[in-house]
């Protein structure tokens, strides 16, 4: 066996490669920047209230007669939600995507699951 610098017990003494020590700044600059970037959009999509993972939903058939059953008018969202009466009546006849929050919103009034109330497909 040699007797160099790199034995197991004389590791203290190996000298620094400066192109290593180079090599790991740039990386880690690199990702740091990726890593920054990716807190900022998690950070945007969190206090947005955007959900990147849920599809678009549409309202099944059966929801505005989940409304008749409950003896409740959808209209009386339109203030909750912020929108006009005909943007309600879109949603609920299947005519537009429904927005995250104001799925839950619904499926809250009716007292029913999302999955049971609304479809990522959209209707033909």
């Amino acid at each position: 066996m040699s007797s160099t610098n790199y034995e197991l017990g004389n590791l203290s003494n190996a000298p620094i490669n400066p192109y290593f020590i180079s090599f790991i700044a740039i990386i880690s600059g690199l990702l740091s920047e990726r890593a920054l970037e990716t807190l900022r959009r998690i950070g945007s999509d969190y206090f947005s209230g955007n959900d990147p993972e849920e599809p678009e939903r549409w309202a099944l058939g059966a929801l505005r007669g989940h409304f008749e059953t409950i003896k409740r008018d959808p209209h009386q969202l339109k203030d909750a939600v912020g929108v006009d009466e005909k943007q309600i009546d879109d949603w609920i006849d299947g005519k537009s995507p429904i927005p995250l929050q104001v799925q839950r919103l619904i499926a809250a009034v009716v007292d029913k699951p999302r999955r049971e109330i609304f479809s990522d497909l959209a209707p033909s």
